[in-house]
């Protein structure tokens, strides 16, 4: 498919031009299109005004924090899901899963895509890549987890004893032991394994939807899940690797997306719902506030935070992508 280049202020109805260096203090909407429905975004821990952003129709990236996008789909077949993962040590490479055609992986920072071949559930729900050995890639499926030795050129199912048919949401990697390894999933709540993903074992966090994981990057033993039961959203602490948890945050409605950190400041987490918009804590997860004034959309998907530039995003599903130049407090 033939890129092409979008520049905000051309689009119909969409009227507004930003820039890095303004000082708004407010969330400002900043495309791909006014009315895109996104599932993930991503941001290049180097260059953080690079942002991938998978929507249901299709790839995008921007190199300058949204001012401008270009659709990236040479190569990819289907439609986007709500999975990114982008390698720690080579950024150009970038892994995307599909709502059923499987995942797909670039080399080359989106100019093209292939097919990562395998016997494996093709409808991807959760890709993460081990922080100390990058060639390590999981994957979360609708049935099944699955691992790759070869960054995605084979894949090998792993044992998983508990619900297959309920599907893998989220993968965390402790980055100081290969061997530990935690997934939430939809239906059995939180899973942990210390042996690379041989054997599984059930953390001490009720048998909810777990929409996402995140760990502490000062204290790896420090575990957040967000989620779900019955409309009501949760998020629960761990100061113990799951043995034991505690409730931090509860609303009414939403459905737990993502947990995000600033690494500038890890006092500093985000967290966006569906249906909830975004909630924001200053003292590591043990309180939290909404944090969404002037968010257009409560359909929250996905977040990310430019620690250097101190900008925070949010990934809605109807609307687009929201950008904070104050941490949150306001949006428009």
């Amino acid at each position: 498919m033939k890129k092409s280049a979008v520049s905000l202020w051309m689009l119909p109805g969409f009227a507004i031009s930003l820039s890095l260096t303004c000082s708004l203090s407010a969330w400002a909407q900043i495309g791909p299109t006014p009315d895109a429905e996104v599932e993930a975004i991503i941001l290049d821990p180097y260059s953080p005004t690079t942002i991938y952003a998978g929507t249901d129709d299709g790839m995008w990236k921007t190199t300058d924090g949204g001012q401008r996008w270009s659709l990236i789909n040479d190569g990819i077949i289907g439609t986007t899901y709500s999975n990114l993962a982008i390698d720690p040590t080579d950024t150009n490479i970038v892994y995307m899963g599909t709502q059923g055609d499987g995942l797909f992986k670039t080399i080359n920072g989106g100019e093209s895509w292939s097919y990562s071949a395998g016997a494996y559930h093709p409808v991807v729900k959760s890709i993460s890549i081990d922080p100390t050995y990058p060639n390590v890639v999981y994957m979360g499926a609708f049935r099944g987890i699955y691992r790759s030795y070869d960054r995605g050129g084979s894949w090998t199912e792993l044992p998983y004893q508990y619900g297959i048919s309920e599907g893998v949401l989220a993968i965390l990697n402790d980055p100081t032991s290969f061997s530990t390894i935690y997934i939430g999933t939809n239906r059995d709540g939180v899973l942990k394994s210390t042996s690379s993903g041989s054997s599984w074992f059930s953390t001490n966090l009720p048998d909810w939807i777990v929409g996402a994981l995140a760990m502490d990057p000062r204290n790896h033993n420090t575990i957040f899940a967000s989620t779900g039961v019955g409309g009501i959203a949760h998020i629960f602490k761990s100061t113990n690797g799951g043995s034991s948890w505690t409730q931090v945050l509860e609303i009414d409605p939403g459905g737990g997306t993502s947990i995000v950190f600033d690494s500038a400041n890890p006092d500093t987490m985000y967290a966006g719902f569906y249906y909830g918009g975004v909630y924001k804590s200053t003292d590591g997860g043990n309180s939290w506030s909404a944090s969404s004034t002037g968010l257009l959309n409560p359909n929250v998907t996905s977040m990310g935070v430019d620690a250097v530039n101190g900008i925070v995003y949010a990934a809605t599903y109807g609307n687009g992508i929201f950008v904070s130049y104050d941490g949150g407090q306001t949006w428009f």
